[in-house]
């Protein structure tokens, strides 16, 4: 497990919670004030880490509006400390976004990236790509074979999968992968703490095959909002994506897939039978390449999928001039 580096735990004064519940201590930093923050901070030279020394901190944040504020958040080293220390007794390790260890792909991809992260497992799964399987938590028999033949597959392929760790497919699709000996990603809306202590997963996490992520604390509860926003830290790990089932406009795959398709994070293809949701054919209307579900078990198709993404992620990295990265907390 990494070392939390000096910039993590200055963010984590900034951005988080700490589990505080003392209603006199100063708010932590909205996405915006922390982004305005790091813009007044690199234009005086000054770093995060330049925050955890006093004298620093005293004198560095002169000029700066809501010095007393800043002064009050960094100054909670022993909540810090207590969080720390737990997240260590459970093997959870903490990155922020100016590691060496962050997810590359996210940097690359994304316009705007959490700036703390939570992760059990093995860190190195992080920027090897795979194959993203999403759909609805309620499925029929025919869905929930896909997933298992299309992740069993992509396992003997040595292609990663990576879900949401949801009920449903995402489960389905990383319990195939990993029993067939493949390599997973769950990137988590809530409870790390909780699932990284599951009997179902406790194996794989001992022995490389799984990475869990999370860019919320490791006891938060589930909130729709969460698992909304973080569809694109699912689809921007991927090489391409596969939706097995999803509800016209309704639903967090419906969401994700759409968000997807708009901002171009991975090749999209989607489940296509004679029984499939109506949402997966809209999905093919507005774009989305079908996937005969025959095609789930062979080799040589899925093989042709990853082959064409890899060509279509060449083109985009000589056309495309990234803009100047952002940073988005996510609580």
């Amino acid at each position: 497990m990494e070392t939390i580096s000096m910039d993590a735990k200055a963010t984590l004064l900034l951005v988080s919670r700490l589990r505080q519940k003392d209603s006199g201590e100063a708010a932590i930093l909205t996405p915006t004030e922390f982004d305005t923050l790091l813009a007044w901070m690199d234009s005086h030279s000054l770093s995060l880490s330049d925050l955890l020394n006093a004298d620093t901190l005293t004198s560095g944040l002169d000029d700066h509006p809501e010095k007393e504020r800043v002064e009050s958040l960094m100054s909670r080293r022993l909540s810090l400390s207590a969080a720390l220390e737990s997240w260590r007794s459970q093997a959870i390790g903490v990155l922020c976004a100016k590691d060496s260890a962050y997810p590359v792909k996210w940097l690359e991809k994304l316009k705007r990236t959490p700036p703390i992260v939570f992760y059990a497992g093995n860190i190195d799964l992080r920027n090897r790509g795979g194959v993203a399987i999403a759909g609805s938590r309620n499925i029929d028999g025919n869905a929930e074979d896909f997933t298992r033949k299309l992740a069993k597959t992509c396992a003997e392929l040595g292609f990663q999968v990576i879900s949401g760790g949801a009920k449903g497919v995402d489960q389905i699709a990383l319990a195939s992968s990993l029993e067939n000996g493949g390599t997973a990603i769950a990137v988590l809306a809530d409870s790390l703490s909780k699932v990284s202590l599951m009997s179902t997963y406790r194996e794989y996490l001992r022995d490389g095959s799984l990475l869990l992520l999370s860019p919320y604390d490791p006891e938060a509860h589930f909130m729709v909002g969460n698992a909304m926003a973080r569809n694109k830290l699912i689809y921007s790990l991927a090489d391409f994506a596969v939706v097995v089932s999803a509800e016209t406009n309704s639903g967090g795959t419906w969401a994700g897939a759409t968000e997807n398709m708009k901002n171009g994070w991975a090749p999209l293809y989607v489940r296509s039978s004679d029984n499939s949701k109506a949402g997966n054919k809209e999905l093919v209307a507005l774009g989305a390449t079908p996937l005969d579900e025959a095609n789930a078990e062979d080799k040589d198709y899925v093989y042709s999928l990853w082959k064409q993404s890899a060509l279509k992620a060449c083109d985009i990295q000589e056309t495309h001039q990234p803009n100047d990265q952002q940073i988005l907390p996510l609580f």
